[in-house]
């Protein structure tokens, strides 16, 4: 895929999708139309420790992509 700016990346470890289905709509979900990687990540975190299926260590990374300035 290509990354343009204002693309999201966004990186979890094992304990955050153990908690979730395969599916990804929970993190479509929890991503919404915001563009602020610490919004997005507050809500997966937030998302995540609202089950009680969490059982690991949770660790979420997400960055936004923008263009350098010349």
């Amino acid at each position: 895929r290509d990354i343009v700016d204002g693309d999201l990346i966004v990186m979890f470890s094992d304990g955050v999708a153990d908690v979730h289905d395969e599916d990804g709509d929970w993190l479509i979900e929890a991503i919404g139309k915001t563009k602020n990687p610490q919004v997005v990540a507050d809500r997966i975190l937030a998302v995540t420790l609202d089950g009680e299926k969490q059982k690991d260590d949770i660790t979420v990374i997400v960055g936004r992509i923008a263009q350098r300035s010349a």
